[in-house]
């Protein structure tokens, strides 16, 4: 089926783009273009003007490690005799390098490889790197090079002291970046293309304007996303920010977020101080989060505790449209019965046991089965019982006002 960037949800856009960013690696390997392995400080849009295809070994180091490939290549790295005090993210990278040169030198794929989780991607025709988080990135990339025997691109970027950025500073980095152009010229034996560039670079621009979108919403109090958000998309602006595949992906994030916010009533409170917000206005703002995520399972624990009626209402409003229109499930925790009505299906516990289960209709026709487990049921609910009691032909189980306003209109039809 083809992927549907409109329709898909930013978890679904992160997962397609990123791998497709790696058969597009080996799509131009094949058609005899360039590939890059690039820093992720490094400036991607001279290589993507001059159609050169990225790869990022921190990011593919970092996707090892979180498949669990990492140790395999560790392994490698220690084989080749790389000190086990280097960065872990650059011996991983120097493991799965000297795997893909041993595939390239023998035709064979070492078993380490075959075998790996870790993204599968092809050894560069060219490296670039800055020299501005630290050292060993510099001496990973001079290593790449040497041990592959292809240019090497550094941009020095010296430490600044002063603020604002000193002219001479700007005009040393400009220095820098066209020496860098003029070895991409000589490395692809064609002129750089400026107007490509121009185009390149406005891309960056918007996909960095919707970054700081979703970044600007982690400033507020609570915030609707975490860290953890932010690292996983992360991966994007470092692979891709140069490409609309970054630009669509956080501006699916970023409406994603305040559409979380908008939905528990949050979005004009955004910018308030935490200090101005009530108890419940933040539990919403954690809601929120949570569902922004858009995970396959939520559990909620008494989530509307602190809430108005109002607010629970909104809550619970979104938190079904979220079931309903994502298939996401909704595990709900809670002691006010009047929630649990809409549920698919429902289980009563008491001291850690399952006293009763079954759908919201066949549980709270047992209301004197409910009282005994000191549990309320809803008022509605409890009108209709006591009207059976009251002796009048009421069927059990009512659970909303126009299905008590329906059986009571049949008793007095009946009546006439």
């Amino acid at each position: 089926m083809e992927f549907n960037a409109m329709e898909a949800s930013a978890k679904e856009c992160l997962a397609y783009y990123q791998a497709k960013l790696d058969e597009e690696a080996w799509e131009a390997k094949k058609n005899g273009k360039l590939v890059c392995w690039s820093a992720s400080v490094a400036p991607p849009e001279f290589c993507v003007a001059m159609d050169i295809a990225m790869v990022y070994p921190e990011t593919h180091a970092a996707g090892a490690g979180a498949r669990k490939a990492s140790m395999d290549l560790l392994e490698v790295a220690d084989e080749k005799g790389y000190n086990i005090d280097i960065c872990s993210y650059a011996r991983t990278n120097l493991g799965y390098m000297e795997l893909l040169k041993q595939e390239a030198l023998t035709g064979q794929k070492p078993e380490k490889l075959a075998n790996s989780k870790a993204a599968y991607v092809p050894l560069p025709d060219l490296v670039i790197t800055c020299n501005n988080i630290c050292n060993t990135l510099l001496k990973w990339y001079e290593n790449l090079a040497v041990e592959l025997d292809i240019p090497c691109i550094v941009i020095d970027v010296p430490f600044n002291h002063t603020m604002p950025i000193p002219e001479y500073a700007k005009a040393y980095i400009a220095d820098q970046f066209r020496n860098a152009i003029s070895q991409l010229e000589v490395i692809c034996g064609r002129p750089f293309d400026w107007k490509k560039f121009k185009e390149v670079k406005d891309q960056t621009q918007r996909s960095v304007y919707h970054w700081n979108r979703i970044a600007d919403m982690a400033q507020y109090k609570p915030s609707p996303l975490n860290g953890f958000d932010l690292f996983n998309y992360m991966a994007l602006i470092v692979a891709c920010r140069s490409l609309d595949y970054a630009e669509i992906t956080f501006k699916a994030f970023a409406d994603e977020l305040e559409k979380s916010l908008k939905a528990v009533g949050m979005w004009q409170y955004r910018e308030h101080s935490p200090n101005k917000l009530s108890g419940g206005q933040k539990q919403r703002v954690a809601i929120a989060g949570v569902m922004a995520m858009e995970p396959k399972c939520i559990i909620l624990d008494e989530p509307t505790a602190m809430l108005d009626p109002n607010g629970r209402k909104e809550v619970l409003e979104a938190v079904h449209a979220l079931n309903r229109e994502k298939g996401v499930t909704i595990i709900l925790i809670t002691h006010y019965m009047e929630e649990v009505v809409d549920a698919d299906y429902v289980y009563v516990m008491d001291q850690g046991k399952v006293v009763l289960e079954g759908n919201p209709r066949g549980i709270f026709s047992q209301v004197e089965t409910l009282k005994e487990h000191r549990l309320d049921v809803p008022q509605i609910t409890l009108l209709a019982h006591e009207l059976q009691k009251a002796g009048l032909a009421i069927p059990d189980g009512i659970l909303t006002r126009e299905e008590l306003i329906d059986a009571l209109q049949k008793v007095a039809d009946k009546r006439k």
